[in-house]
């Protein structure tokens, strides 16, 4: 069973926003607290996955729109298997540090 799942619906049309961003917020601080570098790249599909969340197109754009609009991360490139983001150490430090921390 997943640790991140979310307590809602499976119908990802009854999603809300904001349980989405936590869900997806809990597995960015995890990527991040296990990390063994400095750096964690990762894909909203991988994210989406890893949350419990369905894999389809809205539930990954909502998932980018989180990623650039509130976090402030840029993908670092974009190909025909989707946007790839990177968060590391010197480039977003109080996340990184608050991950490491918790």
């Amino acid at each position: 069973m997943n640790k991140f799942k979310p307590n809602i619906q499976n119908n990802y049309c009854m999603l809300r926003y904001d349980a989405i961003k936590k869900s997806v917020h809990k597995v960015i601080i995890h990527l991040i607290k296990n990390a063994r570098g400095t750096a964690v790249t990762f894909k909203p599909v991988q994210l989406a996955r890893k949350a419990g969340l369905p894999v389809s197109p809205a539930i990954c754009s909502v998932i980018r729109y989180y990623l650039e609009n509130e976090l402030g991360l840029p993908y670092i490139s974009k190909n025909g298997h989707g946007y790839r983001y990177i968060i590391n150490k010197y480039q977003h430090p109080d996340l990184w540090n608050s991950a490491k921390n918790s």
